[in-house]
């Protein structure tokens, strides 16, 4: 199966990864990237990421407005990020709109409680995130100049959409008038922090 052509790859990777031994090159990096997204890091604290997650559920309405409009908005607007979504489409016509309820859906299984486990709601969401970038990196690189854009998707990309995530939701909440104590916005963060670790961002990049 050519991997570029195939919209959902997910099926094929957890179907790689648990197949019997073997050379093929496909089958040898799905054995791999099971293994790096199975074995939790000793940093994941699961008490502050169900915390952190109740801190969702709590201010949800709040939550998911100032993810629209203090987040996602603002980001489409990062240069490197709206080439991607130009790209693939996603900023144009019904895919605009398209492109927003997949997010919201993404996050909300993100912050699933017990979602963020192996297996779990969260954790399939955010490793099928990781395998779609991976497939447009490969589609996008026949046509982008990466001396002039970097590598599309790449490391500072995912850094900064998950930091808009994470502190352009809080600063929204803020502007809305919510109060949020440190806590809250520390175990908040910390979900965060294991969705850019499983979407590929670099432990070095998250402490």
């Amino acid at each position: 199966v050519e991997f570029a052509s195939v919209r959902d790859v997910f099926p094929l990777f957890l179907q790689a990864a648990t197949a019997e031994p073997g050379s093929e090159h496909f089958l040898l990096q799905a054995k791999a990237l099971y293994g790096a997204v199975t074995e939790v890091p000793a940093w994941v604290d699961w008490e502050r990421v169900a915390r952190g997650q109740d801190v969702f559920w709590r201010y949800n309405i709040g939550m998911l407005t100032a993810l629209l409009f203090a987040a996602l908005l603002p980001g489409f607007g990062a240069p490197n990020i709206n080439k991607m979504l130009l790209r693939t489409g996603y900023l144009t016509g019904p895919r605009a709109y398209a492109r927003l309820m997949e997010t919201a859906h993404f996050y909300i299984q993100i912050m699933m409680p017990g979602g963020m486990m192996p297996h779990g709601a969260g954790w399939e969401a955010a490793v099928r995130v990781r395998l779609l970038h991976a497939r447009m990196r490969v589609r996008t690189m026949l046509h982008w100049d990466e001396g002039a854009h970097g590598l599309p998707i790449n490391q500072e990309d995912m850094l900064v959409t998950a930091l808009a995530f994470g502190i352009g939701a809080l600063n929204g909440l803020d502007l809305m008038g919510f109060s949020l104590s440190q806590q809250e916005r520390d175990d908040y963060c910390h979900v965060l922090q294991v969705m850019a670790w499983l979407m590929g961002v670099q432990e070095e990049g998250l402490s």
